[in-house]
């Protein structure tokens, strides 16, 4: 079986009629008003009825009318349960080949999976050749050139190295005479009387000189002063500057993603709201659809009744009727014939 069902819920229009199938499903079809022999058994319940015949009498003559019936149910059984082993064949057919094409599927994959990673390992291999050959022909190639500073240079002669200890010797010399004249003139300068530069020719008192001197100190002093008071308001004002514009960047970034997520919340909630109230309408409508719809006749379709079988139930009924207001009088019922 395709599921595990009841044998109930099998016979409904449910399943007869679901899916897909290459012939309709059996159905029963009455044969009211079709039956050649409706007008003997017509005539027999007459009699029965105007003969008073025993129940166990009726009893008989059903059995014997439900007969063909009942071989027409076996044969609705029997092709039903046909139909149901066909679909479940076929089903079968088609879950083997769904199952093959996917075992054939996934071998293609790993096959040309284990093909590209075969190319993708060549590849490389031929790269690290290549670059091996490139790299062992470049080496050659540079050990081929001649050296970078040209030849090595020839071994210095005896002649040159006797100069070149008499050169350093003769540098020594002279820095000793250098440093000999030094002293001789420091020398000199102290011998000579100490006066100051600054008097000029005319000279100039020793204390007004300080002053001045002072006075361009305390000057030079207060304007670097100056200059630092201001450089540091220039500084305090960029960092007051970067600091206010920073704060008002973090609060348009926090007002912003604010409203970012205000407008989040409420599309969300709206949403919802368009959720529920799909989902409130949809079960409406299927309680609505659920409780107009017919009641179902367990897999056979009703038919319309025919006029000659309208003519009959009649007349069935103005017999019962006339029997019942016989038996009230204790007449009885006599037949005409």
């Amino acid at each position: 079986m395709l599921f595990p069902l009841s044998k109930s819920f099998t016979s409904t229009r449910l399943f007869q009629s679901g899916g897909q199938h290459d012939s309709p499903s059996a159905s029963r079809m009455w044969a009211t008003g079709r039956d050649p022999d409706a007008e003997d058994r017509t005539l027999e319940l007459h009699r029965m009825l105007t003969e008073r015949k025993p129940f166990e009498e009726q009893l008989r003559v059903a059995k014997c009318r439900s007969e063909s019936l009942r071989k027409q149910d076996v044969d609705f059984g029997r092709a039903h349960k046909e139909a149901i082993a066909e679909v479940q064949q076929r089903l079968d057919e088609a879950a083997r080949e769904n199952r093959q094409k996917t075992i054939d599927g996934i071998r293609e994959a790993n096959r040309m999976r284990a093909a590209s990673e075969g190319v993708l390992a060549d590849r490389m291999r031929e790269q690290q050749e290549s670059y091996t050959s490139q790299k062992k022909e470049m080496e050659e190639r540079v050990k081929g050139l001649p050296k970078l500073c040209g030849a090595p240079p020839t071994r210095e002669t005896a002649e040159r190295r006797e100069q070149r200890t008499s050169n350093r010797q003769a540098m020594k010399l002279q820095t000793r005479q250098y440093f000999e004249e030094r002293r001789a003139l420091q020398e000199k300068f102290e011998e000579r009387p100490k006066r100051s530069f600054s008097q000029g020719a005319v000279g100039r008192p020793k204390d007004e000189v300080i002053e001045e001197k002072k006075a361009d100190g305390l000057s030079a002093l207060a304007k670097t002063g100056r200059d630092y008071e201001a450089q540091l308001e220039d500084l305090y004002s960029k960092h007051q500057k970067r600091v206010r514009a920073e704060r008002r960047q973090r609060e348009e970034d926090f007002q912003a993603h604010l409203d970012h997520r205000l407008a989040a919340s409420d599309e969300l909630f709206a949403r919802r709201s368009a959720l529920q109230e799909k989902i409130r309408s949809e079960a409406a409508e299927r309680e609505e659809r659920r409780q107009s719809r017919a009641k179902g006749f367990h897999g056979y379709s009703p038919k319309a009744k025919s006029e000659r079988r309208l003519r009959e139930e009649a007349a069935r009924a103005k017999l019962a009727g006339a029997t019942t207001s016989g038996g009230g009088a204790g007449g009885g019922f006599r037949s005409t014939a």
